[in-house]
């Protein structure tokens, strides 16, 4: 692979920068063909492999993880997930070039569109909530963690189809133990063994999925303020959360831009009961995630190829 032209930033984090480029590929018959790709970049500079914390969380030392992910990524083929078309090696940094996806916009910004409030309905949050659930079947069914699931890491098109991205904190699970032992995330998603350091796995991926569907639904994190950790490793929701859970699952609650209060009911025992449970071995895997009811209604078969009928569109979301 080699790039042409860079374009403009897509996204910065910590760890590494997103551009719009120009790239030419070289095709399986030997000829060769020039793309507009999303180059994620890190840099090569940092040796360390020791974890490393900053504001946006905690991660592997950025040399130590690019090849990793390369690796897993060159394993995953799935409608949710990113294509990665090719990488290049420089002095300066470590490129990834992934197909360039059009027109989407990250969950957090989607969020921030709508001033601090969640998705219009439950059923918008179903929505998404399947879509991960099924992208994280697919790792899972590879024996990989992903490890960082926020919105900022979930691609919306304008049609409603989502991309689970940045595996940069993924790690393939040890063979004899199915743990990892590394401190990584944002704090905000940590679960407690991830907190209680005593190694974790595939159900961290599930806690992560409780955060996002509390946090796509509310527009706030279900765990806040201070005493953070301590409130995750308790598993006492913010008294915001709280209060969002009584007021949209009560029969007397009723907007016409909400979901049927059943609806919205089903939405609160999957995230508090089922997903956000402390216990990691009282998480279901994530195929049992796909059959809960408050999905039954959606054709997941469809939906893989884009042809399900989504809720909501994206520019509706900023209104």
């Amino acid at each position: 692979m080699q790039i042409l032209e860079w374009q403009d930033t897509l996204g910065q984090g910590a760890f590494a920068t997103v551009r719009r480029a120009i790239v030419r590929l070289q095709c399986t018959d030997a000829t060769q063909s020039s793309v507009v790709a999303a180059v994620k970049s890190i840099s090569t500079k940092s040796k360390s492999t020791t974890p490393r914390a900053t504001l946006g969380g905690v991660r592997e030392g950025s040399h130590h993880g690019t090849r990793r992910e390369m690796q897993i990524l060159e394993q995953l083929q799935h409608p949710f997930l990113p294509v990665l078309l090719g990488s290049v090696a420089r002095s300066d940094a470590f490129h990834l070039a992934f197909a360039y996806p059009r027109e989407m916009c990250d969950l957090g910004t989607v969020l921030e569109m709508r001033g601090g409030r969640g998705l219009p309905s439950a059923r918008a949050v179903a929505w998404c909530g399947l879509q991960v659930a099924e992208a994280l079947h697919y790792v899972h069914s590879k024996q990989i963690v992903h490890r960082d699931l926020k919105p900022e890491n979930v691609l919306l098109s304008p049609l409603g189809y989502l991309q689970v991205i940045d595996f940069g904190a993924a790690k393939p699970l040890d063979a004899c133990s199915g743990r990892t032992y590394t401190v990584c995330g944002s704090p905000a998603y940590l679960a407690p063994e991830v907190l209680q350091e005593r190694g974790h796995g595939l159900p961290v991926d599930l806690w992560q999925l409780g955060v996002l569907l509390a946090e796509l639904w509310t527009g706030k994190p279900p765990f806040a303020g201070e005493s953070l950790y301590e409130d995750i490793l308790e598993g006492a929701f913010s008294s915001a959360f709280a209060g969002f859970l009584r007021s949209h699952t009560e029969e007397r609650h009723s907007r016409p831009q909400d979901s049927p209060v059943g609806e919205q009911q089903d939405l609160s025992v999957l995230v508090t009961r089922i997903l956000l449970r402390r216990n990691p071995r009282d998480r279901p895997l994530a195929q049992n995630v796909i059959a809960h009811k408050v999905f039954q209604d959606f054709d997941l078969a469809a939906m893989k190829e884009f042809r399900g009928a989504c809720p909501f569109r994206l520019e509706e979301l900023a209104t």
